[in-house]
């Protein structure tokens, strides 16, 4: 094997170790918090750090083959006071929203507590039977299928067995759910009202590890995961929980040729797919993708790590023509700005702008699909994710309030009391 053949397969291997390594449950819901895409999938860089592993990786010229038993990783370390593990909004008038306390910051005294609003002003307390075997570290999941619909999910970090409920009636009364390590059910295309879940693509190690994640269909009607029948021919891939606002699925993964990143996009509900490949290999977060939509224009961006930063803007690539081929804009370096930023990736706004907040309570916007960005007044809270109608946004540091836009323009403050 040549020298750079060794080179580029190591690169594979450890990019691929990487991404497969457990994280603890806070960090992957907060690192997501929802990237809804992305499972709303957002990071409150302020209250928490972000975890950083090391790997070595020997060279083995006949067969390199990674360890199939990553490290065990550490409890987090929680706010000691109050905090929204995770929201989900059907509507600006239909929400869910966990708000979870631990004692003194201790992950083993934490206690979860669910609120919905049917009207977006006024929230009622529901129950929450978190169970009994799931870690005491662990956040609640809120995915949202109908105004009164949801399932919560607890341990949905790789390599761990996802605990499952589901409710039709806004989280009054709940079943149980049962999630198999590897789905294997299928559906022709993305129903109405389902959203796109995490899932094992395989296990190693005695089927004690996930090696590759993937993504699968959550079910509305029972909250039951399933595969889609024709899926992207992608690895290490992350979907994005709802379509875009202009109706388009996508997914992010590695092209198993060349493990660069590649983008694909579905507009008949995830019936076929549009793939292109973006030229991209460095590292990106495990949730660190996000692609929106503003006037027939796909914005993608990656977060991940940069240089003396866990949480950079990596890159930001722009599409005209519905996902088919992908232009790079944004350029990180180290006298750029932004360059630390919440995991929620770029907000669309007014004429085609972007705009993305930085953790030290800046916000910096784009005229230019990406390419530059100048300081701005804040004009949303700290982190944002994509909810099924349009755009949420929280605070790092306030548990009481979300803002709710549906075209990332207008923005109404929804006080949770």
């Amino acid at each position: 094997m040549l020298d750079s053949e060794i080179d580029q397969e190591l690169t594979r291997l450890r990019d691929g170790i990487r991404e497969s390594l457990p994280v603890p449950a806070f960090q992957q819901v907060v690192a997501r918090h929802k990237q809804r895409v992305v499972r709303r999938r957002m990071q409150i860089g302020a209250a928490v750090a972000v975890l950083v592993v090391s790997l070595a990786i020997p060279l083995l010229r006949n067969q390199m083959v990674p360890d199939p038993k990553p490290p065990a990783s550490p409890s987090p370390v929680l706010p000691k006071g109050p905090f929204l593990s995770d929201a989900d909004f059907f509507d600006a008038d239909h929400g869910y929203v966990v708000r979870t306390v631990c004692e003194h910051g201790d992950p083993q005294k934490c206690v979860e507590r669910l609120f919905a609003t049917s009207d977006g002003a006024h929230w009622e307390e529901r129950p929450l039977p978190k169970p009994g075997t799931v870690r005491s570290w662990a956040q609640a999941s809120i995915a949202v299928l109908g105004q009164d619909e949801l399932t919560i999910d607890w341990g949905e970090v790789q390599g761990e067995l996802i605990h499952r409920i589901h409710s039709h009636d806004g989280g009054r009364t709940w079943q149980t759910v049962e999630v198999p390590d590897i789905v294997t059910g299928t559906v022709p295309q993305i129903p109405e009202n389902a959203s796109l879940t995490w899932t094992c693509a395989q296990l190693v190690g005695g089927g004690k590890t996930c090696a590759e994640r993937g993504f699968a269909v959550l079910l509305p009607g029972s909250g039951r995961s399933v595969l889609l029948a024709n899926r992207p021919h992608l690895t290490a891939m992350v979907a994005g929980e709802v379509p875009t606002l202009d109706g388009r699925w996508w997914v992010a993964g590695r092209d198993p040729q060349t493990n660069n990143w590649s983008l694909a996009i579905s507009d008949d509900n995830g019936r076929s797919w549009t793939t292109a490949k973006l030229g991209f290999r460095e590292s990106v977060n495990g949730y660190g993708w996000s692609v929106t939509s503003s006037g027939g224009t796909l914005y993608a961006s990656a977060v991940g790590p940069l240089p003396n930063t866990s949480n950079g803007l990596s890159a930001i690539f722009v599409s005209t023509d519905g996902g088919r081929m992908w232009q790079r804009t944004w350029q990180p370096a180290d006298d750029k700005l932004p360059r630390r930023v919440y995991s929620g990736g770029v907000v669309p706004g007014e004429h085609g702008s972007l705009t993305v907040n930085t953790p030290d309570d800046k916000s910096y916007a784009s005229s230019d699909g990406g390419r530059t960005f100048h300081l701005v007044k804040r004009k949303y809270g700290d982190y944002t994710y994509r909810a099924r109608a349009g755009f949420v946004a929280g605070f790092a540091d306030n548990a009481d309030v979300l803002e709710f836009s549906s075209d990332g323009i207008d923005w109404k403050r929804i006080k949770i009391d």
